[in-house]
């Protein structure tokens, strides 16, 4: 077995992983943290907000690593892919591009998290 087939055989489960933990991740994260924003707001410290939005920032950002590395490198400069070199450089590429789009949602999120309370002050009393 050569070089190729066995970076290719490696990748198999790394480029999913990249393709997928981005959306998951960030979804996970949005609706975990709704109910970690009422423990926060009961207990007066949002430590818990924040350790969650790290932990998914830092397992986005490990899978676009890996969709980055997957990327194949072709050394001749021939027009014709074979198959399965253009399945990995599919999933290579956009999970690249999912990972790092879901990364920057999530700062987004932890911007606002950060500068935002999680617990809004009501103004109007109510009727």
């Amino acid at each position: 077995m050569d070089h190729q087939e066995t970076k290719m055989g490696r990748n198999r489960w790394q480029l999913p992983f990249a393709f997928f933990a981005g959306p998951v991740l960030w979804g996970l994260q949005i609706l975990i943290g709704y109910g970690l924003v009422t423990a926060a707001c009961i207990s007066g410290s949002s430590w818990l907000v924040y350790l969650m939005i790290g932990i998914a920032a830092l397992i986005v950002l490990i899978a676009a690593i890996l969709a980055y590395r997957a990327w194949p490198v072709r050394s001749d400069k021939s027009l014709v892919l074979e198959t399965d070199q253009e399945t990995q450089t599919f999933w290579a590429i956009s999970g690249f591009a999912i990972s790092t789009l879901f990364f920057l949602l999530i700062l987004a999120t932890a911007v606002a998290a950060f500068f935002l309370s999680p617990c809004p002050i009501i103004t109007m009393p109510l009727p």
